[in-house]
């Protein structure tokens, strides 16, 4: 398959950072590890996104539930992130 003169290629972290970013989300929390760093690093490479780390989860859990009333972004996203 020949690739379009407009097409442009982005890994999915690049691509998770923008969409994130356009919805308003400036925060991620969550624990770094052997098996996401490489999407942490590209999701962080393209600036905007500030990294909230924990030791471990019930920290992460702790930050976010005191920080939805006011994150910058819907708890929804929050959440989402938090998921991931």
């Amino acid at each position: 398959m020949a690739s379009s003169p407009h097409s442009v290629r982005t890994t999915v972290g690049r691509y998770l950072a923008a969409r994130l970013q356009q919805l308003d989300c400036r925060h991620l929390f969550g624990l770094p590890g052997d098996f996401n760093l490489n999407l942490l690093d590209e999701m962080l490479a393209e600036g905007g996104l500030d990294w909230q780390g924990s030791a471990n989860e019930l920290n992460a859990l702790c930050v976010v539930i005191s920080g939805i009333p006011i994150a910058t972004a819907s708890t929804g996203i929050i959440r989402a992130v938090m998921v991931m």
